[in-house]
């Protein structure tokens, strides 16, 4: 039953455009930009700056006002941390906070679009390792300022490509936004974190975790901005966990002796236990360029192997991608303790690389004057650096082979829907 005219079934709050929120109706609404079963987002016109800015409205149920309210707390302080460290964050700056007819609203300047909008338009068949890259050491400085090692310790619990967004068109500055399922380190309780394609290992078995469950979101973030596809797409949390196992491994046994969930006796527990034992460094590296290589296809839906750099012998020889591959092998690692570390990513050889060039993203300014979000492209990618012989990393594995049967892959390309937060 609706309490009020001005609510939906789900007790979120219905703008109006033309409608005036906040003190002394300093916001003007102005359309729906999007939004989920518990919040919408509304563009509007702050009537004292003229500025554009975005409007998150939560539903008024009371865990979301209560997670909402959570959010304002969280961000007030990440801001303020940033501002007193002066030191760029990469968190998303919350300007205005307040509550009207009950719902929790929090005001952001006004961003241009996130990732996943970002895969949608090229298709699904990924972006250049070039912008890859640019986008990779944005995310990690934020990660390293969230991490334990800075001495703030918050997960943000709920990375993935809808929670990063481009500030500016024609621009690769990105920022994460969403920090409502939000934890510091030892307060977490709940179990239910994590967009189950980007869940760790250790959130699906039910452990204790910290900070490094991001850095396994982020592995998973970079492996399908390039490929255009989740490396880890499992319909539910046991068929989720299949799929790490199989082509990763087992975890250690120092994680699943303090698992909760899969337990030994069990249907599901032993279903996981019968798959392949624990994976080294040399194979897991194997399999998850192999599963990128194939992956990785053109908007007709042809795979890109013939395009990989190999030798004689079919042996990886692009250095880009190896290094590529190797951070996204250590950000993968089952046990969260040998996991890399943000701050220990950014100085891994493929983050050093970034270069210096002003080059655009290929996704352009929208060009309707409507503010939907369409955007022209220009797929030409950037050019990449010549590549060498060997990836010179230490402790990496530089014999990645392709493997071709002489015919090409084809996959149909469709959309896939947005995904929410699914058990």
């Amino acid at each position: 039953m609706q309490r009020h005219t001005f609510e939906d079934s789900h007790g979120n709050y219905v703008c109006e455009v033309g409608e005036s929120l906040g003190l002394h109706g300093q916001y003007v609404v102005e359309r729906l930009l999007g939004g989920g079963a518990f919040c919408k987002a509304w563009a509007a016109r702050d009537r004292a700056t003229g500025q554009r800015v975005c409007m998150k409205v939560a539903c008024n149920r009371k865990h979301c006002f209560e997670q909402s309210r959570r959010e304002v707390k969280t961000l007030r302080y990440l801001n303020e941390q940033s501002e007193s460290r002066r030191q760029e964050s990469g968190v998303v700056k919350l300007r205005d906070a307040f509550v009207f007819r009950e719902h929790q609203i929090l005001v952001f300047d006004e961003l241009a679009y996130d990732l996943y909008e970002l895969l949608k338009v090229e298709k699904f068949c990924g972006i250049s390792l070039k912008l890859v890259r640019k986008y990779a050491v944005q995310i990690l400085q934020t990660l390293s300022f969230l991490s334990q090692s800075s001495g703030l310790g918050l997960i943000h619990c709920d990375l993935k490509p809808e929670n990063i967004m481009v500030v500016h068109d024609k621009q690769t500055k990105v920022q994460v936004i969403d920090f409502g399922s939000s934890c510091f380190v030892g307060e977490q309780g709940s179990t239910y974190i994590q967009s189950r394609f980007y869940r760790s290992p250790e959130v699906l078995l039910g452990c204790p975790y910290n900070t490094q469950i991001d850095v396994w979101s982020f592995g998973c973030v970079l492996f399908e901005m390039y490929t255009g596809q989740p490396l880890f797409n499992g319909k539910d949390p046991e068929d989720q966990l299949m799929k790490i196992v199989q082509l990763l491994g087992q975890p250690p046994e120092s994680i699943k002796d303090q698992s909760q969930f899969f337990l030994p006796g069990t249907k599901e527990g032993d279903r996981i236990a019968a798959m392949q034992a624990t994976r080294n460094f040399a194979d897991r590296f194997r399999a998850i360029g192999y599963d990128c290589i194939t992956r990785r296809k053109r908007a007709d839906g042809v795979a890109l192997v013939d395009d990989v750099k190999t030798d004689k012998d079919g042996r990886v020889i692009d250095e880009n991608l190896l290094q590529f591959l190797d951070l996204v092998t250590k950000c993968l690692d089952l046990d969260p303790a040998n996991r890399i570390q943000p701050a220990d990513a950014l100085r891994h050889p493929f983050c050093q690389n970034l270069t210096g060039s002003k080059d655009s993203p290929r996704p352009g300014t929208p060009k309707d004057g409507s503010g939907t979000g369409k955007m022209e492209v220009d797929t030409a990618d950037a050019e990449e650096p010549d590549a060498s012989t060997t990836t010179g990393l230490e402790g990496s594995v530089s014999e990645l082979e392709v493997v071709t049967t002489g015919k090409s892959t084809r996959s149909s390309v469709r959309s896939r829907p947005r995904r929410g937060k699914s058990h």
